[in-house]
């Protein structure tokens, strides 16, 4: 009984032994100088941010005209449809176009149905049509922005949720 007892000690210690070695060796430096300014850099990159309404909303702003443009830029459907795809892949972010006056058949949130509400005020009254942004309790962010400056714009809807305007927006500052 004791030999056997004498042997496992023997295979235990030896086995501590060989896992210490290891991690000594897979320890040791390599001789190379770690850049301490790129580490700090990396690790302030992930620090958290509070971000004010203020700021969360210039960034909610500066997304959805950012994603107004490009749209608006493409020159054929295969491209801006290969850019939507992209964009709402994750879920956060959605995209649709309303005409004014001819949207009964389809179902508008109450903040989407009073911006269509001033849109068509503003057609009927020749006034301009310009892009804003409106905060949506349900989702995040509205943001809307006229195709065209006639009577027969349509308008872009961009609803975003805070995450999304987070990873998309606040990545490219």
């Amino acid at each position: 009984m004791v030999l056997i007892q004498m042997k496992v000690m023997k295979k235990l210690t030896f086995s501590a032994m060989a896992i210490a070695m290891l991690f000594s060796l897979f320890s040791c430096e390599d001789g190379q100088d770690i850049d301490k300014s790129s580490v700090k850099q990396a690790v302030n990159e992930r620090k958290i941010v509070r971000l004010t309404d203020a700021e969360f909303q210039d960034l909610a702003n500066t997304l959805g005209r950012s994603i107004a443009d490009t749209l608006f830029k493409f020159q054929t459907s295969e491209d801006s449809l290969t850019f939507i795809t992209d964009l709402t892949s994750s879920g956060g972010i959605k995209l649709k176009t309303i005409t004014p006056f001819d949207h009964a058949d389809q179902t508008l949130s109450e903040v989407e149905t009073q911006v269509m509400d001033a849109y068509e005020y503003n057609i009927e009254n020749n006034l301009e049509l310009s892009a804003n942004l409106q905060k949506n309790k349900d989702v995040g962010y509205l943001y809307s922005a006229p195709v065209s400056n006639d009577s027969t714009a349509k308008v872009l809807f961009i609803e975003m949720d805070k995450p999304s305007i987070i990873k998309k927006g606040y990545l490219k500052h």
